[in-house]
């Protein structure tokens, strides 16, 4: 897989269910495209508008879209599909993003960053996540995302009731959750570093209003591989030959959930963290904050 052209990514793409995939994905969500140009100062593009004099957010509401959107930035050579962790009720101007009233949900997404060679510490930071939060009663709304070097633990944001988004606030119910589960694992994911001897593994908390994860099954920004999911049953079967895009194994049944069943959690993470920290409207939002709560750096 070491040996790829761009023509390898357009074949790629060529297969329905992983245009059906990535749009399943990025309904609602803003979207963003890494190509494989660059600019003039050497950054490959990441395009999140089209148009020039209004700018207008990307969005995918169906399978064609990503294959319109793959032919309108074709001189760019268009790779990897990113979904914001938001939802939104619209998504058709600048502001819209910028409007917290806008935001119908925000996803829980746990940033597992390692390098690809040490996957299978991954696989185990990943099921620690997992287990914590079946312990907390949450059993059915859980997948792993392979993405690259590493992967993503999503808690799907339909998880949450209305009340709940409501009562606590979208972005506030993501950043806290995803905060509380870091620290109460931090003995066990120190420890999961020491024993695998892992120099690069890392579980961080990346919530903040505008952050992109990559798309189910879109390919990496630099890695010929493929962004599969996995359910939380099949974890201690995976292994990375299932993210090759020529034979990718990948369940589609990620976006399974239980409304409401992540109630409980939310608001003892809250009680406990507190909110985002970012309050009021975005435009008056506080300087990015990211916790880092694990780094096994040697």
């Amino acid at each position: 897989m070491e040996n790829t052209t761009y023509d390898d990514v357009v074949e790629y793409y060529q297969n329905f269910t992983v245009r059906e995939e990535i749009s399943a994905f990025c309904k609602g969500r803003w979207v963003a495209i890494h190509c494989e140009k660059k600019t003039p100062q050497g950054v490959p593009f990441l395009v999140r508008y089209k148009g020039w004099k209004r700018k207008v957010p990307l969005v995918i509401r169906e399978e064609a879209d990503v294959t319109k959107l793959l032919s309108l930035f074709s001189k760019l050579s268009p790779r990897t599909f990113y979904g914001t962790i938001n939802q939104y009720e619209k998504l058709e101007s600048q502001e819209d993003m910028d409007d917290e009233d806008n935001m119908k949900c925000t996803t829980p997404i746990w940033d597992i960053d390692n390098a690809i060679n040490e996957w299978e510490a991954t696989i185990k930071a990943a099921k620690l996540i997992v287990d914590f939060l079946k312990d907390n009663g949450i059993k059915k709304s859980t997948f792993v995302k392979w993405s690259g070097n590493g992967a993503h633990v999503h808690l799907n944001s339909s998880a949450f009731s209305d009340e709940a988004y409501k009562r606590i606030g979208s972005l506030n119910v993501a950043f806290a959750t995803v905060q509380f589960v870091i620290k109460s694992l931090t003995k066990e994911l120190r420890d999961l570093v020491e024993s695998t001897k892992s120099r690069y593994l890392a579980v961080e908390n990346k919530i903040d209003p505008k952050r992109i994860f990559t798309a189910p099954l879109s390919l990496h920004r630099s890695l010929f591989r493929s962004c599969v999911c996995v359910l939380p049953e099949d974890l201690e079967r995976f292994d990375i030959s299932w993210t090759n895009p020529q034979s990718f194994r990948h369940d589609i049944d990620w976006d399974k959930s239980t409304p409401g069943e992540a109630d409980s959690l939310a608001e003892l993470a809250f009680s406990k963290i507190g909110p985002c920290p970012y309050t009021g409207r975005l435009q008056r939002r506080k300087p990015k904050i990211v916790g880092q709560l694990i780094k096994g750096l040697t």
